[in-house]
């Protein structure tokens, strides 16, 4: 048994860079450890340490039900971007084409759905297809909620910062909660296992518990510090 702060495994990371940026995340069982280094990314068995995939460019995304990953590499033209999507437990391959570039992705909980927030545009793509079904200007995508309610944030005008949260419906294409007014910008979000309840803490340091089925707080606000 090791101890707490033992080193349990060491993973060398092919680079020619003297002074590379390293980030790495555990897949959502734990059993994988995904590496990107610049735009190279390898895939890695959290239990002994050996090469799954990789390398290869582009970034990755994790399936939340590990039937898959997905490595999305970037495109020069601005036109196209193509998605691979490599089975985690077979020897699933496939290929998409996806319509624009990528900025920051998050994935439905049955895998059907991809959101991809680019600017201020936030796109909603079917993966079977590849095809863009909804585009929202104006939010940010902040976390799946099921698999047809979304998470988004609003930017009060000449702000940055989201202050404002809502809940999307992908089926009923509109706002199906009342805005949630945080009391500063929102700084971190956790949704329970239920999928009924969010709480966010801003940055500020105060702690805020809503009601997601109607938007309401049902805890009031704590104050952290």
């Amino acid at each position: 048994r090791k101890r707490s702060g033992d080193i349990v495994k060491s993973i060398v990371f092919p680079t020619n860079e003297s002074h590379p940026s390293i980030s790495a995340s555990f897949s959502p069982d734990g059993k994988f450890v995904g590496v990107r280094c610049g735009d190279t990314i390898m895939l890695y068995s959290a239990l002994n340490g050996e090469p799954f995939f990789g390398p290869l460019k582009g970034n990755f995304t994790f399936r939340p039900d590990m039937e898959y990953v997905m490595i999305h590499h970037y495109s020069l033209d601005g036109e196209k971007t193509t998605m691979e999507i490599i089975g985690l437990n077979d020897n699933y391959k496939k290929e998409l084409k996806i319509d624009g570039l990528f900025g920051s992705l998050c994935i439905s909980t049955d895998g059907e759905f991809l959101s991809n927030q680019l600017g201020d545009t936030l796109s909603i793509f079917k993966l079977s297809t590849g095809k863009c079904i909804q585009k929202i200007s104006g939010l940010s995508i902040k976390n799946f909620i099921d698999n047809d309610r979304i998470l988004v944030g609003q930017k009060p005008e000449l702000i940055g910062s989201v202050n404002l949260l809502r809940v999307w419906s992908l089926s009923q294409n509109r706002f199906v909660s009342p805005p949630m007014k945080i009391k500063d910008f929102v700084h971190k979000i956790s949704i329970n296992s239920d999928d009924s309840l969010l709480a966010v803490g801003d940055y500020n340091d105060h702690l805020s518990v809503w009601d997601l089925a109607d938007g309401q707080p049902c805890v009031p606000g704590l104050e952290l510090k």
